[in-house]
């Protein structure tokens, strides 16, 4: 069975597209959200704006151009409109930018009323996780109380293949790290070449500052390892402050050791 990630650093969300021997899973963003549609049938090339026939099935990175990418129609459109805007005004619109805090409140208070098992500190997730998470030690992120901490992306083996964890920095906002490992079972990850606009320590990137119609903001940099696919989002104190809030995400990237 070989395992398929895409990646598009569209907006806030990583849309993925999961394939088996057996089942099509394909996530891909609506106009207000995200919406997901499920076939059994690997002989469908398509599900609404994504054409599944384009995604790459061999392992590694793959960094291809919108118009040989998965993304078709409407959505691909609106990623090209995506790519402009964040390039000539260094934010682009966005009709649904989650909210980050009301996210994790939600989660969390769902795992307590169902009497899930809820983590505070990363060596309570440690035993549950199938990789060594990425160290923060050089970062500003060093030191600060976990907000939330919590499994992510697939599981392997009974552990988990993916990380989510986000802490309150003064001045800055909420910022939220996410990971996960893809080469160890064959993954397959591939990018659109017009968003990639920076690098992190080589690893190519694009880093994004999403608004909503009533001024909600999310700033985003995503980047690829050889092994993984790694995410920092910025819910920010000063949604104004473009090119600070972006600098300030990307120092961090590059101060992550994995």
């Amino acid at each position: 069975m070989k395992k398929l990630l895409y990646v598009s650093f569209l907006s806030a969300s990583l849309f993925s597209a999961c394939a088996s021997a057996s089942s099509t899973l394909v996530d891909v963003p609506a106009q207000s959200g995200n919406s997901s549609a499920v076939s059994d049938d690997t002989s469908a090339t398509s599900e609404g704006d994504l054409d599944i026939s384009r995604i790459p099935m061999s392992p590694g990175l793959h960094v291809v151009p919108l118009n040989e990418s998965p993304f078709v129609g409407a959505l691909a459109a609106k990623i090209e409109q995506d790519i402009a805007e964040q390039s000539s005004r260094g934010v682009h619109t966005a009709e649904d930018v989650p909210d980050v805090r009301a996210s994790l409140a939600h989660v969390r208070s769902s795992a307590l009323g169902g009497n899930e098992e809820v983590f505070t500190t990363l060596s309570q997730v440690k035993p549950h996780l199938y990789y060594e998470p990425a160290s923060i030690s050089q970062t500003l992120l060093e030191g600060l109380p976990l907000v939330d901490v919590s499994t992510a992306g697939g599981n392997r083996d009974g552990r988990w293949t993916g990380l989510s964890r986000s802490w309150e920095v003064a001045g800055l906002g909420l910022v939220q790290l996410d990971e996960s490992e893809y080469a160890d079972g064959g993954g397959s990850v591939t990018v659109i070449k017009e968003w990639l606009n920076t690098d992190i320590n080589g690893q190519p990137g694009t880093i994004q500052t999403m608004r909503g119609p009533d001024g909600a903001t999310q700033v985003s940099l995503g980047w690829v390892t050889d092994h993984k696919v790694m995410r920092l989002n910025l819910q920010p104190v000063d949604p104004d402050a473009l090119a600070p809030n972006q600098e300030a995400l990307l120092t961090m990237a590059r101060s992550i050791r994995y």
